[in-house]
């Protein structure tokens, strides 16, 4: 038997190894889907990922605070109220008029400035203070002490001139400023009806 050498059919079965793929059909797709989902994968973790950075971050993040459009600070709805005490001081042709009043809210308020009105025009307001009547500070207004705590009374008052005979008809009444930082509040108190219940001196009451 002749032994084998090298020949024309050793470079056929190298050919034929090329053309021959490694893998078959079947393999190749099975890679590439395998490959289409790896990449599908990375890809939606990146995006989670980012999401969830995103969510992180706007969750973390602080709400603006809302201000009313004029830019004014907020206002503390009318929180104090008269208790029904008055009280009065003739002086001359002057009368110190004052109320109690008590504080609704639940925290301390402080008064900032107290207004009256007078529809019938019988007087002229000179002053006006935190304190009942008799506790006279001078013409200027002044508010110390003017915290009023939760629940709490205090009186303010006023000393107008009076321009009139009689003062008897008119009614005073007393606009209360206050605040709590840089909230603010006003509240519109009926004060005195009239004043036919004041004494004032050649006057019937």
């Amino acid at each position: 038997m002749a032994p084998a050498t090298a020949s024309g059919d050793d470079s056929d079965v190298l050919e034929g190894g090329s053309e021959h793929p490694l893998f078959g059909p079947s393999v190749r797709v099975g890679l590439g889907v395998t490959a289409a989902a790896l990449v599908g994968m990375l890809i939606g973790y990146a995006v989670g990922n980012h999401r969830s950075t995103t969510d992180t971050t706007r969750s973390t993040m602080p709400s603006a605070s809302v201000s009313p459009p004029d830019g004014s600070a907020a206002i503390i709805g009318p929180a104090f109220a008269q208790t029904g005490a008055t009280c009065s001081i003739q002086q001359g042709h002057r009368l110190q008029l004052g109320i109690q009043i008590v504080n609704q809210a639940p925290s301390v308020l402080h008064i900032t400035k107290v207004v009256t009105v007078d529809p019938l025009r019988g007087l002229r307001p000179i002053a006006a203070q935190v304190g009942a009547c008799g506790q006279d500070r001078g013409t200027q207004i002044a508010f110390d002490p003017s915290a009023v705590p939760a629940g709490g009374a205090t009186w303010v008052n006023v000393t107008v001139q009076v321009l009139v005979r009689c003062p008897a008809p008119d009614p005073v009444q007393f606009v209360i400023h206050y605040g709590q930082g840089e909230r603010t509040g006003v509240a519109d108190l009926a004060g005195f009806v009239d004043l036919s219940n004041v004494p004032y001196s050649g006057c019937a009451r």
